[in-house]
């Protein structure tokens, strides 16, 4: 069996790394019918030194750019936008006399979430 994106590997790749650079994640790009899977991706960031140096300067694009949005967002806080915004506070319930306060349930370890361990992998 060929590979179907090997005639076209190359645009492909151009296209994805501007619009990772422009703030689309890999994720939603991958989402697409016409772009490959997450992991033809990340093998072509292994196969392709050129590529993975060019994903990972749109990375950091992508980052100056989520950076300015938080920032542009945070500028347009006001105190009315603000209260509009926050959801009401709801009261604490205190033990009655002789109870104790119930301690927070804890379930599962703090470095797993619902029993799927997360592993950073930087490129």
């Amino acid at each position: 069996m060929s590979n179907p994106y090997a005639l076209v590997r190359g645009p492909l790749q151009l296209a994805i790394v501007a619009r990772v650079a422009a703030g689309e994640s890999v994720t939603a790009i991958c989402a697409a019918p016409d772009m490959p899977c997450r992991s033809a991706i990340h093998h072509w960031t292994r196969a392709f030194p050129a590529f993975a140096e060019a994903l990972a300067a749109a990375r950091e694009a992508q980052a100056d750019w989520c950076a300015d949005q938080v920032l542009i967002a945070a500028e347009e806080v006001t105190p009315a936008t603000l209260a509009a915004t926050s959801p009401p506070e709801t009261p604490q319930r205190l033990p009655g006399p002789g109870q104790r306060a119930a301690a927070p349930q804890v379930t599962g370890d703090w470095r797993t979430a619902g029993g799927i361990r997360h592993t950073a992998f930087w490129v």
